[in-house]
């Protein structure tokens, strides 16, 4: 949960007037949510110099086709200590090779308020999101990775060492220049056991420390990852701004 989530309203403004793109309705999105997944977060839609760029870097499938998680993330805020507690549902299709598919849906008293489509890279570096306001008439708009650097192997097999650096060009997925640049930089931690997670997930993770910066190198938000080396998935334990920290509990797993 990097990039969708490190943006800024004026940065949106200013992508909607380049690009001219129109935002999707909620009512035809919510029709089929399956397919509105497959045609607007497919693999092909990912640029082709991305495309290349990972691929050269991590071929692997994931280890899974389809995993849903039932989550407890606990929102608070700094400006006036408030905390708001609400259950998630997020479910992983495995889009080939290293690619994801997530739809999230946020809960409040059990009804659903928002959907965050996305396609991502391993669940950490997200190619292509949209949010959905299920009250509104429309959606925002989708917001893509446009290009990518050279991005060093990924250690699809076990545990990682080092760090893993991800520089890139992200706006609205029609726009066509004028980009913001980003990053986000990882080191890879301590090896434990992904039952500490929850107990119906196996084999090892391996902690994730991550840092994503705007365009300027600044650094907007740090989180905590969990690297399911079993199911080929990094998964957001928390992340931090300086106004707001996230933080997610697996409360279930189902798997398929």
């Amino acid at each position: 949960m990097t990039m969708s989530r490190a943006c800024t309203t004026l940065m949106i403004i200013t992508a909607v007037t380049l690009s001219g793109c129109m935002p999707e309705a909620v009512r035809q999105i919510e029709a089929n949510k399956s397919d509105y997944m497959q045609s607007h977060f497919a693999v092909t839609d990912v640029p082709q110099q991305v495309a290349a760029t990972l691929g050269a870097a991590d071929s692997s499938p994931m280890g899974f086709h389809q995993m849903k998680l039932t989550l407890s993330l606990t929102v608070s805020r700094t400006s006036d200590n408030q905390i708001n507690h609400f259950v998630n549902t997020t479910t992983y299709t495995a889009a080939g090779g290293p690619y994801v598919q997530i739809l999230d849906v946020l809960n409040n008293n059990g009804v659903p308020f928002q959907e965050d489509y996305s396609l991502t890279y391993r669940g950490l570096l997200y190619l292509r999101t949209q949010q959905v306001q299920l009250n509104a008439l429309n959606s925002n708009q989708i917001f893509a990775t446009h290009s990518l650097e050279p991005v060093t192997a990924w250690p699809a097999s076990g545990p990682g060492s080092g760090d893993i650096h991800f520089r890139f060009e992200e706006g609205l997925s029609q726009q066509i220049m004028n980009f913001q640049s980003g990053a986000l930089n990882c080191e890879f931690g301590s090896v434990f056991p992904a039952a500490e997670l929850n107990p119906a997930l196996l084999g090892n993770a391996q902690k994730l420390h991550c840092e994503a910066l705007n365009t300027n190198g600044v650094v907007t938000t740090r989180s905590e990852e969990a690297w399911l080396m079993r199911y080929g998935i990094v998964f957001t334990d928390r992340m931090v701004s300086s106004s707001w920290q996230r933080s997610w509990k697996i409360l279930r797993v189902q798997m398929q």
